[in-house]
């Protein structure tokens, strides 16, 4: 019985093996860094341009477990923090940046935090108001924090 030549698995074999000797050796290594080096490259605006920005989160709280739970919710998102221990400081960050603002988060325990109700609904009625009763868990925090995002 008389079987075909196969040229295609040859080649095949071939160019398998011609792919292990360029990533397992030196020489190899080295050779497509070469070549890779020679490819023209994307602009580093590409990419930029791409991504969407994201809203700045700001948190109104005394405690520094609410600081953490918020920070470990949106910053694994791409959003940013800031962080207000004061009403003042608070209204400060409003004034400055309401654009940014997307979500303000309120402990209502703290003094005045009524004020910064209504500074978030003239300064920033863009943003979502998340306010946290005085004695929340830490899932009272990033439950609904995670839907306003």
């Amino acid at each position: 019985m008389h079987r075909p030549h196969r040229p295609d698995s040859f080649w095949l074999v071939f160019g398998l093996l011609g792919a292990f000797v360029l990533g397992t050796t030196s020489t190899g290594r080295q050779l497509c860094a070469e070549i890779f080096a020679l490819l023209p490259s994307m602009p580093e605006t590409a990419a930029a341009a791409i991504v969407p920005a994201r809203s700045q989160v700001l948190v109104v709280t005394g405690t520094g477990t609410d600081e953490f739970t918020v920070a470990a919710t949106v910053n694994p998102r791409g959003y940013r923090v800031r962080v207000a221990r004061t009403v003042d400081s608070g209204r400060r960050i409003l004034q400055s940046d309401a654009s940014r603002i997307g979500v303000v988060v309120v402990d209502m325990g703290l003094a005045s935090a009524q004020r910064v109700i209504g500074l978030t609904h003239s300064l920033a009625p863009q943003a979502k108001l998340i306010e946290l009763d005085p004695n929340h868990q830490a899932s009272d925090v990033s439950v609904p924090l995670l839907r306003a995002i």
